[in-house]
């Protein structure tokens, strides 16, 4: 009698994950001063254009992620060019993300895209994922000492604000002169894993000469990094500004690293529970109110939530009006009325 198939590894992951989220914002509920008259109340009180910032950022944020993507993917693939269709695949990854772990919306998402598009084959596609995501995770650890010194009130928190962006500027700095030295230093443990293990096999060929090591590249790579996560803290601003909250710059930055870390190494869908609890823990640690943080918290994952399921709805939209258009227009150059009488000579 054949045995029957068990679970597999992925789907206890997924479950045991689910699980996870749902316990986490039991916690939140639970422990938080949390009322949902209250929350009501703090979204009727929304500020419109607030809404319009968040909408305009987001939408601002799934262009540059596009852009940056594009320009990694035609490294990575011998030249391969992608079109604008891109911008969608940025905006409906980001709705994954809300609902799936943002590392596997990205790795499934972009992968199938760039073989759709790009005839790219799975495998590098997740390679150039990596690579892409690398400078968005170097850009707030260059930032955490002068987080840590404001935490422990070594500095005041403004000044560690200016000390972060000392330190991104540093960063560029070094990558302009010394970014392949640089590179190949950070990328140089990947080499004592396994050659089964994934993504190795990008580090090796880093390693034994990749135009993505060159310093303009990487110049440019973390350029478009910078430009991002600058977008992503003024999108938080712009969040508490909406809900009538002072939230000062520095504030919102270290609080968005601190998220930004939370995003990448957690596993649950949406990563959620985890980011809410971040952008709680984050605030609180600067003095922000904990039921003020608590609905910043959930209006972050609110508004977030709105404006993707927007951006995607208005592209689900022109892309059907563009094929039916452009369907349209063939039926009526191929039909018999619409020959020209030297063609039938």
């Amino acid at each position: 009698m054949p045995d029957r198939p068990g679970i597999s590894r992925a789907a206890l992951l997924v479950l045991a994950g689910s699980l996870l989220s749902a316990l986490l914002l039991v916690l939140l509920f639970r422990t938080l001063p949390f009322k949902v008259a209250d929350f009501r109340e703090a979204l009727t009180g929304a500020r419109w254009a607030g809404l319009a910032g968040i909408l305009a950022t987001t939408l601002f944020h799934c262009w540059i992620t596009g852009i940056k993507w594009r320009y990694v993917t035609r490294l990575t693939s011998h030249g391969v060019e992608l079109g604008a269709g891109y911008y969608f695949y940025s905006a409906l990854i980001g709705l994954l993300g809300q609902v799936l772990p943002l590392q596997v919306a990205m790795l499934a998402g972009r992968s199938l895209a760039l073989r759709i598009h790009g005839n790219v084959p799975l495998r590098r596609g997740a390679g150039a994922v990596v690579y892409d995501q690398f400078f968005d995770l170097l850009l707030p650890a260059t930032m955490v000492v002068p987080i840590l010194l404001a935490a422990l009130h070594v500095v005041p928190v403004e000044a560690g604000g200016w000390l972060c962006l000392g330190a991104v500027g540093t960063t560029g700095v070094v990558l302009a002169l010394f970014g392949e030295q640089f590179i190949l230093t950070m990328l140089r443990p990947l080499l004592l894993l396994p050659r089964s293990w994934k993504f190795t096999g990008l580090a090796r060929a880093l390693h034994e000469g990749s135009p993505l090591t060159g310093r303009p590249v990487l110049f440019t790579l973390f350029a478009f990094s910078s430009v991002r996560v600058a977008n992503l803290v003024f999108r938080a601003w712009l969040v508490g500004w909406t809900l009538h909250l002072d939230l000062s710059w520095p504030v919102v930055l270290f609080a968005n690293c601190g998220v930004t870390f939370s995003l990448i190494f957690a596993f649950l869908p949406g990563a959620l529970g985890v980011v809410e609890w971040g952008w709680v823990g984050m605030l609180h640690l600067y003095g922000v109110g904990t039921l003020e943080a608590t609905h910043y918290a959930l209006s972050s994952r609110l508004f977030a939530v709105a404006a993707l399921v927007t951006i995607n709805l208005v592209h689900a939209i022109v892309l059907v009006a563009y094929w039916g258009l452009r369907g349209r227009h063939r039926r009526r150059r191929n039909s018999p009325s619409m020959a020209r009488p030297w063609d039938a000579a």
